[in-house]
């Protein structure tokens, strides 16, 4: 059985420095399997909370076991069961993140960084001058 942290690390919608638009989940991704899509910031929690854990994971909606998914490209990012569970159980390699201090959400399994390209939320090799991979909590 997974037990939240109880003062998650950072938690709230991620929003993005390029456009200013936030991490969503959209409407039909309650199971996971779908890609993020990015939409206004509304803050109002919902499809737009995330918490980063202790176990440097980027969960949604605790009570469903969802997380943000390092996909390689072209596949976007995607929201995707949890892999850690509990005892017994870890944090998948593509389900790691790293919050820099520059502010890029970095998977350290594959080195890249989170990347918004025009819709498509896509990892790729990290550069600290792309607002595009600028992400704050809010």
């Amino acid at each position: 059985m997974f037990i939240p942290d109880l003062t998650p690390t950072k938690f709230g919608a991620i929003k993005n420095s390029g456009t200013q638009s936030c991490l969503d989940v959209g409407e039909n991704n309650q199971g996971g399997g779908f890609p993020l899509i990015m939409y206004t910031c509304h803050n109002m929690g919902g499809n737009q909370y995330f918490e980063y854990t202790s176990h440097k994971e980027l969960r949604h909606n605790i009570g469903k076991q969802l997380c943000l998914q390092a996909n390689p490209q072209p596949d976007q990012v995607k929201i995707e069961l949890c892999t850690l569970k509990g005892q017994g159980t870890s944090v998948a390699p593509q389900q790691e993140w790293l919050f820099t201090e520059e502010n890029l959400l970095q998977n350290p399994a594959s080195g890249k960084c989170l990347l918004l390209i025009g819709s498509q939320i896509v990892m790729y090799y990290c550069n600290t001058a792309d607002l595009n991979q600028h992400w704050t909590f809010s």
